[in-house]
Parts: structure tokens; sequence; C-alpha cells
């Protein structure tokens, strides 16, 4: 009789306890050689028997159909099989003759042996993986509740291995925290920010085993923008579950990221950098407005200069827009005068940062209250998912019914979270806020008149929101709080508050 060694070993769990394929090989040897068998070929193989389809495998089936092998010599029959097709098969051939005998270290199969005994073994060996499968899945879904993904966390967050979390990684997390920042400004393209991150901060991505150690690329910037992880939440098998790891950025923020990001807008390559394209839409037909450069020709002074426009792109094919170029000055100029109306004095900006100080200390007690009352609704929504949890253990309720209410209740519990985050340090923004914006109204037209393109786009960007162009002329939504700033009284009379008694300051 002729036979083959077939030795397995795959990289999974099911096989931490089991021999190397060398050590199997040379056990299999010796037991060939003790045994007098004739062995014509060695066949090894690194792949999970619990599916059908390894190719060494069905190689050695085929040689069994054709009469070129006559017995198998493998460490153990969980070696051959771990599932109901290659089991079924390796019992047929066994059963018809094809295959005449299978030598294990612990025991012999031949034809016309009891099939009870096999049929136990390769049962046994199935339910092994179909329980290692049920307790793999367990120890998943225990993990997300806990707050914490099955899978490696995005740039940022590194594993700890010791208390099996998900930490800050100390190298890489305020600079993806600075790309995150940057991208909120909407002053900044994404190959921008990734050039910077690769140039200026030497951004390096985490050495793993295959991959990684290289720099930043534009795909993996989008994708990190584009993963809800950073604001606190993450999803396993289809499931949304709120991570107990430290939040990057607010889901107001996210949102807002998707919006600059424009999902539909094709991403494309720039050639030349404008100073506001992708801020500003048409007013017509609401297709964005781009920019272009146009050099002409004086005839007269035979020279030549060169000329920024601004126009629609008119990709709606079913809207005819005849808006009209603007020139990048009159464009600029439409901005000038509206800093112009923000425009304090020194003294007016000394006076609104004090009485914005008392407003703040009113901000603080408000707060206080608000705060509390967000925390008493969070722990109670807490209790609710608890206790419906607990319903589904108990299988009080299914799993259609527990499922549409725990997405509804984690919905929930993340928005007040995300609110009671944002309270936290509501007064402190409010008042920082206040206070750059005054600073800014009174620096602001310098600044544009001065700066540089990419300048004078956050200053824009700064200001307003909504920017629309029609009939050459450019409007937009000022900002809170120079909606303030610009309401203040021609005249102003410097009284100490805007109360019912006004009264002027010594």
């Amino acid at each position: 009789m002729k036979y083959v060694i077939y030795c397995r070993k795959s990289s999974e769990s099911e096989d931490r306890q089991v021999l190397s394929i060398p050590a199997q090989i040379s056990e299999l040897q010796e037991l060939a050689q003790k045994n007098g068998l004739k062995i014509v070929e060695v066949l090894t193989e690194s792949q999970s028997a619990k599916a059908p389809g390894r190719p060494i495998f069905n190689h050695m089936m085929n040689q069994v159909s054709e009469g070129k092998v006559d017995g198998i010599l493998c460490w153990k029959l969980d070696r051959l099989a771990r599932n109901p097709v290659d089991g079924g098969q390796i019992q047929w051939m066994l059963q018809n003759g094809l295959l005449g005998h299978i030598m294990t270290s612990e025991r012999d199969y031949k034809t016309g042996d009891n099939v009870l005994m096999m049929s136990v073994e390769l049962g046994m060996a199935n339910q092994f993986i179909l329980d290692l499968s049920k307790s793999v899945k367990r120890g998943n879904r225990e993990r997300a509740k806990n707050g914490y993904p099955n899978y490696m966390p995005p740039l940022g967050y590194t594993n700890d291995t010791i208390n099996k979390t998900i930490v800050k990684d100390p190298e890489r997390f305020d600079l993806v925290r600075k790309i995150w920042d940057l991208t909120l400004t909407g002053a900044y393209s994404v190959a921008q920010i990734c050039r910077m991150a690769n140039n200026d901060w030497g951004f390096i991505t985490p050495q793993r085993r295959r991959s990684g150690g290289k720099k930043l690329s534009q795909s993996a910037v989008y994708r990190l923008l584009e993963n809800p992880f950073y604001y606190g939440v993450f999803t396993v098998n289809g499931e949304e579950y709120l991570g107990n790891y430290p939040a990057m950025i607010t889901k107001e923020g996210f949102d807002k990221v998707q919006m600059i990001l424009g999902r539909n807008v094709q991403r494309k390559p720039k050639t030349r950098e404008f100073a506001f394209t992708g801020m500003i839409k048409c007013g017509s037909c609401g297709c964005q407005v781009t920019a272009e450069e146009k050099t002409k020709y004086y005839h007269g002074t035979n020279r030549l200069a060169d000329y920024i426009y601004y126009r629609c792109t008119k990709r709606k094919s079913n809207i005819k827009c005849d808006e009209k170029p603007v020139t990048l000055d009159d464009l600029e100029d439409q901005i000038d005068d509206i800093l112009s109306t923000l425009k304090i004095s020194d003294k007016f900006k000394d006076w609104a940062l004090k009485y914005m100080g008392e407003l703040n200390d009113k901000e603080i007690e408000e707060r206080t209250s608000i705060y509390k009352n967000l925390q008493n609704t969070y722990t109670k929504k807490q209790k609710e998912l608890d206790s419906l949890t607990k319903m589904r253990y108990r299988e009080l309720i299914d799993d259609d019914e527990y499922l549409s209410q725990k997405k509804e209740l984690v919905g929930e519990i993340n928005n007040f979270k995300t609110k009671m985050n944002g309270t936290e340090d509501r007064a402190k923004g409010w008042l920082e806020l206040t206070e750059k914006a005054f600073v800014f109204a009174y620096y602001a037209g310098y600044w544009f008149e001065h700066g540089s393109k990419q300048q004078k786009r956050e200053i824009a960007q700064a200001i307003g929101l909504n920017f629309i162009l029609e009939g050459k002329k450019l409007t937009f939504q000022i900002q809170k709080p120079f909606q303030i700033i610009m309401k203040r009284p021609n005249n102003f009379n410097w009284r100490a508050r805007w109360d019912s008694n006004p009264r002027p300051i010594a």
C-alpha cells in the first residue's frame, strides 16, 4: 500500500496546542518506519480546516480517488477535517474502499470498521470549531459593550495590551486632533493638511508586522475624517456601541467636517490653489463657484496681465445659469466692505471685553444647572439600557425589538453625553470665542488687506457662513458674535451695560 503523510497547522487559536508541522512530520515518519509503511509523498498545509476548500487536502483526496494513494498518516483525525463536508468525504471513501487505511498517533481506521467512532471524533472536531466561534463572538460582544471594538483602533489611538483597553497614542493623538482642527476651519484642503502632516510635522504611521512606518497618504486622511470612532461611536457586526475611550472630537464637530468634505463632491487634485474656492455657491443654480486665472494681452502697451476670475461651474445640465464671472479684486472689495462694518475702536474693544467678563459669571451659573439636568437624564437613559439588556437575557423580548429599542437608546445616550461634554466647556469656550471676536474685529481689516491667500480665506471663513454669489454680488450669513458688533449704535455713548436704566461710565 502507498501512503501519504498529511500535516496541517493553522495560525488560529484552534491550533495553539498542536505540534508544529516539522514535529508532526518527524513523529509520523517514525510511525511509518515502525510499521513498515511505504511513504510516497509528504503533504503540508498551513490553513484552517473549519471550512472546505483547502487546496492541498483536495489534491490528496483526488490522488485517493485516482488510486495513486491507498492510505493516509496524520497526527490526529482533526488534522484532516473540522467541517462536515470534508469529514463526510473521508468517511465515504473509507467506507467504499477507495481509501484503505488512516493511521494517526492514537489509532487506526480501516475499511469495514465500525464507523461510529470515526463519526464521533469528526463530530467532536466540528463541534469544537462551532463552540470556539460562539466563544469568540460572545467575547467580542462583551468587549464592545464595555466600550472597545475587537479591531485595531484608528490613527491617534493604540491598544493597552495590559489592561485590554484603548488609550491615546502619545506620539500621534495630538497630531491627529490637529488634522481635525484644521479641517474644521474650512480653510485647508485635505491635500494641504496631508502635506503639512508629512512635511512639517514629520507624521509617520505606526509600524505593524506587515505595514505602517510610512508617511500619511491622502486617502488615509479621508478615511480618518469619515470615521465616527473619533467622536466616541464604533460599529461591530452592524451594531453601534458607545466607546469607553477618550473621544477626539464632538458629534457636532464630526458632522461639520462631513459637510465641509462634501461627500457627493468628486475629489480631484488641484493644480492651482485660490483663496475662496470651495466655500462659495452660485445663487442662481446652486453649483459651486470656482476660480481660474487668465492672461490678457494689451495691444496698445504690448504687455500681458494676469487676472483671477470667480465663476459658476454650471454643472447642472437641467438648469441654465446666466451668472457672469466676477474678478478677484471685486470679490475682495466686497469682503473688505463687510469687514469695515466690523471695525471697532480700541476703547470699545476694551469696554466690550470687560462687559463680556461680567456675562461670563452668569453663564457659569446657567451651565451648572444645565449640566446637572443633563447628568440626571443621562443616568436615567443608561439605566433603561441596562434594563433592556436584562429583559433580552431573560427572553422577555425578541432580537428585533431589542435591537430597535437599543439603537434608539444608544442614540439618546450618545446625544446627552455629547451635550454634557459641550456644557463642561461652554462658559470657557463662550468667553474665549467672544474675546477672539472683538480682537479679530479690531485687526481683521488690516490682516485681510496685507495677508496671504490662506489668511484671507481664514478671515472670510471666520466671519461668515453660506457664501452666495449672485449678480456679481457676494452675500453671506454673519457668524455670532459678529452680528452683535454690526448692530452696535453708530454713535456709541459708552454705557456700562445694556439695561433698562443705563448710566454713563465715569
